[in-house]
C-alpha cells in the first residue's frame, strides 16, 4: 500500500464515521450549520476528499463527544471498544487520563476500585486549573490503609511566590476521603 492509499484511507474512515455521527443527531445541513461549515465543505470531507483544519476537528470532536480516533479507527471499533472497557481500566489513556488532561468527567464505581489501581503509598494528581485557562493544578495525595479501609490524605498546594506570612493554614487546605 502507498502512501497516497493510506491517505486516502483515513480520509475514507473519518467521512465515514461523520456521516455516521451525523446520522445519530441529526441532519447533515443541521450539524454543518452548528460547525460553521458550508454544506459544500461538509460533503468533501463526507466523501473522504478533503481533510477538516484542526480547528474545525476540534468542533467536530466537541460536538460529538468523541476523541480523534475517529480520523483512523472505524467508529463500530471505537463504539465496542468504550463498551466493553471498564470504568476503572486505565489502559490505552481513558478514564482519569481523558479528566486530568482534557476535563472529561470520570468516576469509578465502588466494585471497581482495588489496589491495583489505586495501590497504598503517594500519587501524583494532575488537573486543569479552574482559576487559570492554560495551567494545571498538580497535587500530591497519600493512600493507606487504616482499619481496613483504604483512605486518603492531601493539601491544596500553596501559590507560587506566597511569602511565609501570606500561607494559608494546613487545615484549610488539607482534605481527606476514603475509597
Amino acid at each position: 500500500m502507498t502512501s497516497s492509499d493510506q491517505e486516502i484511507s483515513v480520509h475514507q474512515i473519518f467521512g465515514r464515521n461523520l456521516r455516521e455521527l451525523c446520522k445519530k443527531t441529526g441532519t447533515i445541513a443541521e450539524v454543518a450549520d452548528h460547525l460553521g461549515v458550508n454544506r459544500v465543505q461538509m460533503n468533501r470531507i463526507l466523501n473522504g476528499e478533503s481533510f477538516p483544519k484542526p480547528g474545525l476537528m476540534k468542533r467536530i470532536c466537541d460536538h460529538f463527544s468523541v476523541n480523534a480516533r475517529i480520523l483512523l479507527e472505524p467508529l463500530s471499533e471505537l463504539e465496542a471498544e468504550k463498551r466493553h472497557q471498564s470504568p476503572g481500566d486505565v489502559r490505552g489513556m481513558s478514564g482519569p487520563f481523558d479528566y486530568a488532561f482534557f476535563g472529561r468527567d470520570y468516576s469509578v464505581n465502588e466494585e471497581n476500585i482495588n489496589r491495583e489501581i489505586v495501590p497504598d503509598g503517594l500519587h501524583l494528581i494532575i488537573r486543569p486549573s479552574l482559576m487559570w485557562r492554560d495551567g494545571y493544578w498538580i497535587g500530591m495525595v497519600r493512600f493507606f490503609n487504616k482499619d481496613g479501609a483504604q483512605v486518603m490524605r492531601g493539601f491544596d498546594p500553596i501559590a507560587r511566590g506566597m511569602k511565609r506570612s501570606d500561607l494559608t493554614p494546613m487545615k484549610v487546605r488539607e482534605y481527606r476521603g476514603f475509597l
